[in-house]
């Protein structure tokens, strides 16, 4: 799947793309601050922006 600059990757989205579950993913910003919370754009939809979500895999590939 192709994602533009500007496209939200949604929380089960984003642990998909990552190969983690979501619960993962929620611990890794809500317990650990290992990952920005997402954004909330509007009641019920939390994700983040494509180049948030890209930075922040890169931040914890290189802090390993």
């Amino acid at each position: 799947m192709k994602y533009s600059e500007n496209q939200i990757i949604r929380i089960g989205e984003g642990a998909r793309i990552i190969g983690v579950s979501r619960k993962t993913l929620y611990n890794w910003w809500a317990k650990y601050k290992t990952f920005p919370p997402p954004t909330e754009y509007s009641p019920g939809v939390r994700g983040w922006r494509k180049v948030v979500f890209e930075q922040a895999l890169e931040k914890m590939e290189s802090a390993r």
